[in-house]
């Protein structure tokens, strides 16, 4: 291999060895992207199958897990269940608030929808902190969206900042909050 490869000018064997990561990462991404949603489904199901005593702590197992697509799974549980007009334990509801800081965009949004669908007033305060640093546009939204529905009107300082995004669903979602809020 050596013999071969000490022939090979630096610039062209980091280009082949850059190449071939890039084929390698671009193969685990797709098998991750093909194996998250059928992970997500069966841990749904394993939840809707648990007995109803054991449900709640099937959800917290959920969002308390080092894995961000499984946290995930339980914030769209606790929206679901809560659309649904079922009862969400007051552990997953302290979990959420806690969430919603999370490092990973995608469990930030999902909490923040299940917040909505909550309609838990006790994560105003956490919301209104997070919104401040956001930069994911879908989360911010989802938050905006969030703290319209809870009505409290000290988001609105932390609100009007935001009618000048980038973003324009943002600043779209802002106004539309800001006329719910008055």
């Amino acid at each position: 291999w050596w013999s071969e490869n000490s022939k090979v000018p630096a610039a062209d064997w980091e280009l082949a060895l850059l190449t071939n990561r890039a084929i390698r990462l671009s193969t685990l991404q797709s098998q991750r992207d093909r194996l998250l949603p059928e992970l997500q489904k069966v841990l749904l199901e394993q939840y809707r199958l648990a007995p109803e005593a054991q449900r709640a702590n099937v959800l917290l197992r959920y969002l308390h897990s080092d894995a961000d697509a499984i946290r995930v799974v339980g914030a769209r549980i606790t929206y679901e269940d809560s659309v649904n007009n079922l009862t969400v334990p007051p552990e997953a509801r302290d979990r959420l608030r806690a969430m919603i800081g999370d490092s990973s965009p995608a469990v930030r949004h999902d909490v923040a929808q299940a917040i909505w669908a909550l309609a838990d007033v006790a994560a105003v305060d956490p919301l209104r902190v997070q919104l401040r640093q956001e930069t994911v546009p879908a989360v911010k939204i989802q938050m905006v969206q969030a703290l319209a529905k809870l009505g409290d009107i000290r988001c609105v300082p932390d609100l009007v900042p935001l009618l000048g995004q980038t973003s324009r669903a943002v600043a779209e979602a802002t106004a539309d909050a800001l006329r719910i809020l008055g």
